[in-house]
């Protein structure tokens, strides 16, 4: 996956994703208002047959303090298995992604939740996703 994005000169600057896993994510700190582009190839299915595949964009709104992690905080030395049970409050159906900072190592984890089985509307300023032929100045 390549992501081109805004560069603050007017540009667009691309930045690829690639790993040997079926699910690439990039997380942009503070990024930059504009349009951003995303280059998504399938590279591969089980038994090389056809496959749908999805784009998804987000943006966090802040910390909404819904959320609790038992224990807190989470000890387990290098190299050895732990759990944590992790509880929100108050969300409305529909489905969230949370980012877990693991202590200040800057080592982060994702969450999605499911609520409900309704979809909730997209927050005011969630990115907007279309289709586009072409990344301009390509």
């Amino acid at each position: 996956m390549v992501v081109y994005a805004p560069n603050g000169s007017g540009g667009l600057t691309p930045i690829q994703v690639a790993t040997a896993s079926a699910s690439e994510f990039l997380d942009l700190e503070s990024p930059k208002a504009g349009t951003y582009y995303v280059v998504a190839n399938l590279y591969a299915t089980p038994d090389n047959g056809p496959a749908t595949a999805s784009v998804q964009a987000v943006t966090f709104a802040g910390d909404a303090g819904n959320l609790t992690v038992n224990p807190n905080p989470i000890t387990a030395p290098n190299g050895t298995a732990t759990s944590a049970t992790l509880n929100w409050t108050g969300l409305a159906e529909g489905s969230y992604l949370s980012r877990l900072s693991l202590g200040s190592n800057g080592i982060r984890t994702w969450v999605t939740v499911q609520a409900g089985q309704g979809t909730a509307p997209a927050p005011a300023g969630a990115p907007q996703l279309d289709l586009a032929q072409a990344v301009p100045g390509t």
